[in-house]
């Protein structure tokens, strides 16, 4: 049976987590195996120029999944774009590589497809150290159908899980993904993108939501983790799409935080333990906070005056005590409140 005959392509971009990777992989074989799924969906992967063992690991696969090495590291968007341009299905699951998908995954969102035709199928996800209520979709009932526009935009920006999107390939053409190709060569969310797309070319069809989570990241998700607080300013030009900018200004300006704003919110997430950081990128939001300490004395920045101050005192006195542990000390609440209210 070939690719076209089938409803959903699980596309894996991959990148030195061979490990990982072949975990992912026999989870899901187990799923595609399954009589009432086999024929109904294909494993692709995309390996982006790998220096560790994944080609040797997916050979171990060959039997059950289709297996593609890039030549050289394109970059983590153009793999998942890549990926989206050699699927053959009517819909593409994206999976990252170090999460776990549920038993029941292929399951649910098989039957989904099939009855629903929806333009976007989004579910949640279970993010350690967070627990479900945390990552959750923020619907009542188990399905919700979503139509309206600026919606759509706010929770494909608010939930930018490469592992819960499955995104309608059918109705794109090459016009299409060169457009995207070119908007944002690399955010780590192109993938949102798609999915914009995707729903602006069938707005009838709509997005689905599912709220019982489908996956979930494992326990070691964040030890090591090397990606900059920066990346809620990428979050934001994922999507730049006319039809978007003009429905949704409220919904984008929600997101203009400033690089301070960002950092000290990584600064703060790391000390509170919501999120493990490198000690490369802790140095990383030090020496912004410090190059850029200016900017806490402008008046919308007024909270942010006591912050420079007790840094200042702290240096003064030689305690040592990074930027960050002050935000911590200083700024818990604020952040906490910012969290309640979602912002």
């Amino acid at each position: 049976m070939t690719a076209s005959d089938k409803l959903l392509t699980i596309c894996v971009p991959t990148w030195n987590r061979a490990a990982k990777l072949d975990r992912l992989l026999r989870l899901l074989t187990e799923q595609t195996q399954d009589p009432q799924i086999y024929d109904r969906a294909m494993i692709l992967v995309s390996d982006n120029s790998s220096t560790d063992s994944t080609p040797e690991i997916c050979s171990r696969h060959n039997d059950f999944i289709t297996f593609v090495r890039q030549p050289m590291n394109i970059g983590f968007d153009q793999n998942c774009l890549a990926l989206f341009r050699m699927s053959g299905t009517p819909y593409v699951l994206f999976f990252s590589d170090d999460d776990l998908p549920k038993p029941s995954l292929l399951l649910t969102v098989l039957p989904l497809l099939e009855e629903h035709e929806p333009s976007v199928l989004l579910y949640s996800f279970i993010q350690h150290p967070y627990d479900s209520i945390y990552t959750s979709l923020p619907i009542k009932d188990e399905l919700e159908r979503q139509y309206d526009i600026g919606r759509v935009l706010s929770l494909l920006i608010h939930f930018p899980k490469l592992s819960t999107y499955c995104i309608r390939r059918s109705g794109f053409h090459d016009d299409d993904l060169n457009e995207i190709s070119k908007c944002k060569s690399e955010t780590g969310y192109l993938f949102v993108s798609l999915a914009a797309k995707a729903y602006l070319l069938s707005p009838s069809r709509g997005v689905l939501l599912v709220r019982r989570p489908l996956a979930g990241s494992d326990d070691s998700a964040f030890e090591g983790f090397r990606f900059s607080p920066k990346v809620w300013a990428h979050q934001r030009q994922a999507v730049d799409f006319r039809e978007f900018r003009e429905a949704c200004q409220e919904v984008i300006a929600s997101l203009s935080e400033d690089e301070l704003t960002a950092m000290l919110k990584g600064a703060y997430q790391h000390q509170s333990g919501g999120l493990r950081f490198t000690d490369e990128i802790v140095d990383e939001i030090n020496s912004f906070l410090k190059q850029n300490w200016m900017k806490l004395l402008l008046p919308r920045y007024y909270r942010r005056v006591l912050l420079w101050f007790l840094a200042c005192v702290s240096n003064y006195l030689g305690v040592e005590r990074s930027f960050a542990q002050i935000v911590d000390w200083t700024a818990r609440k604020w952040f906490a409140k910012a969290e309640r209210e979602g912002k």
